[in-house]
């Protein structure tokens, strides 16, 4: 069994396993943990615990006007939805790196793809930089390298969102692509326990056969109709 830290661990440091996702609420948690004779207490348990049941109802308010821009016959700005997701980081107490946004993840992944439809390729970039921040990562980016400092809250829409960044980067800034590819195959890894099917799942070969796909597990349930959003 192979384990592999999301950041340094100092001598003597405790280190912390995930029994769970993390992606259900907060009481659903606490009945799928109760099995194993403890109560969590991690970043994210403490987090939600703590917030009040006002930015809650914010959130859920939110999410349901970013759910009316999707169903909007009218195309929407992206910067209306940059604010919409800037609007639920303010809902949230603690920094990403305790306290994930896991309510951006779903807009963002259904935006995505229409932005590589529309070859809005820089503005692909910028929104899988934004989630990556959102949910506790560091990343480097310089004129020769990309890079992980720290890695953040790990699910599977971020192995989706780094192989659309890495259809971004192959257009934009070809130079990096081996770099962005090797931290999108090592997230595919740590999901997967093994990258030897990265190639067929994720890589070039597969590129097109995504664009327009929407199984994307918890993501396709957020509304129907989502194929016919337009961004601008």
């Amino acid at each position: 069994m192979i384990f592999r830290a999301q950041c340094d661990i100092a001598e003597g440091e405790e280190l912390k396993f995930g029994y769970i996702s993390g992606m259900e609420p907060l009481a659903e948690r606490k009945k799928m943990l109760g099995n194993y004779g403890f109560e969590c207490g991690c970043g994210i348990c403490i987090a939600e615990a703590s917030t009040s049941r006002k930015k809650f109802k914010r959130r859920d308010m939110i999410t349901k006007e970013i759910i009316t821009l999707f169903e909007a016959e009218k195309p929407t700005g992206l910067h209306i939805y940059i604010a919409h997701l800037e609007a639920l980081d303010a809902t949230y107490i603690y920094p990403p790196s305790v306290e994930p946004r896991k309510a951006v993840i779903t807009p963002v992944m259904n935006i995505l793809p229409e932005l590589l439809r529309s070859r809005m390729y820089v503005q692909a970039v910028e929104l899988v930089l934004l989630l990556l921040r959102q949910l506790g990562f560091e990343v480097a980016i310089t004129d020769t390298s990309f890079e992980f400092r720290r890695w953040g809250f790990m699910v599977d829409e971020i192995v989706m969102a780094l192989a659309d960044l890495c259809d971004a980067f192959r257009v934009v800034e070809p130079r990096l692509l081996a770099d962005v590819e090797g931290v999108a195959r090592k997230a595919y890894l740590i999901m997967c326990g093994e990258d030897g099917s990265w190639e067929a799942e994720y890589g070039r070969h597969g590129s097109n056969e995504r664009q327009g796909k929407k199984e994307m597990g918890r993501v396709e349930g957020l509304v129907e109709g989502v194929e016919g959003m337009k961004v601008v």
